[in-house]
Parts: C-alpha cells; sequence; structure tokens
C-alpha cells in the first residue's frame, strides 16, 4: 500500500523532510528519499549525446533507430543510434542516444538540434553521462 502526500511547494516539502539547503554534497531524490552524488557536476563534452523528449510514435508507428539517425544525419555522420525501448512492449521509453565520430559534430548536432520538434514533442539533448553501476535489483 503507497501514501501519497502534496505538498504546495518544495520549501514545504523541504520542512517536512528536512532537507539541507545546500547542494554541494549532490541533489535530493525525492522518489528514493536520500541525496545522490554526482548530480551536479557538469558533463564533460563527449561525442555520444543523450536525447530526451522522444515521440512514443510517428504517423501510427512506433519511433525507431533508423528515424533518430535520419534525424541527426542533418548535423553531420552519425556512427550510431539508439532508441531505448521497453523489453516487454518494444515500445519506446521516449529516449536514445545518438554517437558520433567525432566531439566537435556532437556538439554541432546539439546545438542545431536541442529543441527541435518531432512529432509534436521538442528534443531535450545534452552530453551523454558515462552509466553508473547499479545495485543489482
Amino acid at each position: 500500500m503507497y501514501n501519497i502526500t502534496k505538498f504546495e511547494s518544495v520549501g514545504v516539502l523541504r520542512t517536512f523532510v528536512q532537507i539541507p539547503r545546500d547542494n554541494q554534497a549532490g541533489r535530493f531524490n525525492y522518489r528514493l528519499g536520500k541525496r545522490t552524488e554526482n548530480m551536479d557536476q557538469e558533463v564533460e563534452k563527449s561525442n555520444k549525446l543523450y536525447v530526451g523528449n522522444l515521440p512514443y510514435n510517428v504517423d501510427d508507428q512506433p519511433f525507431r533507430d533508423e528515424q533518430l539517425k535520419a534525424i541527426f544525419a542533418e548535423a553531420g555522420e552519425v556512427s550510431e543510434a539508439t532508441v531505448i525501448t521497453e523489453r516487454e512492449t518494444g515500445r519506446s521509453k521516449g529516449f536514445g542516444f545518438v554517437t558520433y565520430a567525432d566531439e566537435a559534430t556532437a556538439t554541432k548536432a546539439l546545438e542545431e538540434l536541442n529543441g527541435k520538434e518531432i512529432g509534436g514533442r521538442e528534443l531535450r539533448i545534452s552530453y551523454a553521462r558515462p552509466m553508473r553501476e547499479r545495485e543489482d535489483r
């Protein structure tokens, strides 16, 4: 059984949960109820981009890797494009990754395509962060 509480503002939530106001050690993850490390560190530039807010469907067809690659090919040659999907259904989770041969092309793509509308949604693009080790579930 879950208990859901709605708070008027983050300030009220901070009072209730007693969250420190400084973000020096990381951000507070409200879902997990703990601070997460390394969230405030700047992400280094790389040739791999994170692409968020992807459409789930385009023209009643699932959004696929080839479509993502075609969109990002406008900025330069794409080495790899991957739309992350759910295991059971194969449906897009709404984000993916695009890899270019070099960092300069990735930067160009980020600047040109961030905010571009695809399937009624504005793309949110940033440099991809390295994967973190996860505890076994």
